[in-house]
Protein backbone atom coordinates (compact mmCIF):
# COMPACT_ATOMS: atom_id res chain seq x y z
CA UNK A 1 0.00 0.00 0.00
CA UNK A 2 2.89 2.39 0.66
CA UNK A 3 4.04 2.09 -2.92
CA UNK A 4 0.53 2.58 -4.32
CA UNK A 5 0.10 5.81 -2.34
CA UNK A 6 3.50 7.20 -3.30
CA UNK A 7 3.07 6.15 -6.94
CA UNK A 8 -0.26 7.94 -7.24
CA UNK A 9 1.14 11.07 -5.57
CA UNK A 10 4.14 11.07 -7.93
CA UNK A 11 1.93 10.70 -11.00
CA UNK A 12 -0.22 13.61 -9.80
CA UNK A 13 2.85 15.75 -9.03
CA UNK A 14 4.32 15.16 -12.48
CA UNK A 15 0.96 15.94 -14.08
CA UNK A 16 0.39 19.07 -12.02
CA UNK A 17 3.88 20.52 -12.06
CA UNK A 18 5.32 19.12 -15.28
CA UNK A 19 8.53 17.94 -13.67
CA UNK A 20 10.67 14.99 -14.67
CA UNK A 21 10.64 12.00 -12.38
CA UNK A 22 13.84 10.58 -13.87
CA UNK A 23 12.22 7.22 -14.55
CA UNK A 24 11.08 6.65 -10.97
CA UNK A 25 7.45 6.15 -11.96
CA UNK A 26 8.22 3.54 -14.63
CA UNK A 27 10.46 1.64 -12.22
CA UNK A 28 7.84 1.84 -9.47
CA UNK A 29 5.12 0.53 -11.80
CA UNK A 30 7.30 -2.41 -12.70
CA UNK A 31 8.15 -3.11 -9.06
CA UNK A 32 4.50 -2.75 -8.03
CA UNK A 33 3.60 -5.59 -10.38
CA UNK A 34 6.45 -7.74 -9.08
CA UNK A 35 7.01 -9.80 -5.96
CA UNK A 36 10.42 -8.51 -4.82
CA UNK A 37 9.68 -6.90 -1.43
CA UNK A 38 12.99 -5.02 -1.31
CA UNK A 39 12.42 -3.51 -4.76
CA UNK A 40 8.89 -2.46 -3.79
CA UNK A 41 10.12 -0.77 -0.60
CA UNK A 42 13.00 0.90 -2.46
CA UNK A 43 10.57 2.37 -5.01
CA UNK A 44 8.24 3.56 -2.24
CA UNK A 45 11.16 5.28 -0.53
CA UNK A 46 12.44 6.88 -3.75
CA UNK A 47 8.97 8.15 -4.65
CA UNK A 48 8.47 9.48 -1.13
CA UNK A 49 11.65 11.55 -1.49
CA UNK A 50 10.47 12.77 -4.91
CA UNK A 51 7.02 13.68 -3.57
CA UNK A 52 8.47 15.52 -0.56
CA UNK A 53 10.92 17.52 -2.63
CA UNK A 54 8.54 20.53 -2.56
CA UNK A 55 10.43 23.44 -4.10
CA UNK A 56 11.75 21.47 -7.02
CA UNK A 57 8.16 20.71 -8.08
CA UNK A 58 7.30 24.38 -8.63
CA UNK A 59 6.45 25.10 -12.27
CA UNK A 60 8.57 27.68 -13.99
CA UNK A 61 7.32 30.25 -14.62
CA UNK A 62 4.67 29.93 -11.91
CA UNK A 63 1.13 30.60 -13.12
CA UNK A 64 -0.73 33.66 -11.77
CA UNK A 65 -2.00 33.02 -8.25
CA UNK A 66 0.43 30.16 -7.62
CA UNK A 67 1.79 30.45 -4.06
CA UNK A 68 5.40 30.35 -5.23
CA UNK A 69 6.43 26.89 -4.18
CA UNK A 70 4.97 23.47 -3.57
CA UNK A 71 4.77 22.76 0.16
CA UNK A 72 3.47 19.25 0.86
CA UNK A 73 4.17 19.43 4.59
CA UNK A 74 2.43 22.79 4.89
CA UNK A 75 -0.54 21.47 2.94
CA UNK A 76 -0.80 18.47 5.26
CA UNK A 77 -0.66 20.70 8.33
CA UNK A 78 -3.68 22.77 7.21
CA UNK A 79 -5.69 19.95 5.60
CA UNK A 80 -8.99 18.97 7.16
CA UNK A 81 -8.05 15.29 7.29
CA UNK A 82 -11.33 14.14 8.86
CA UNK A 83 -13.14 15.38 5.75
CA UNK A 84 -10.94 13.29 3.47
CA UNK A 85 -11.18 10.20 5.69
CA UNK A 86 -15.00 10.11 5.47
CA UNK A 87 -16.64 8.07 2.77
CA UNK A 88 -19.81 9.44 1.13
Amino acid sequence: MQLAQQLLAAILNVGAFGTSDGGLIATAKSNYCGTNRDAILASASALNAFNQSGDSLTPSPAPPGFPGKADPRGAQSIAIKALWDTLP
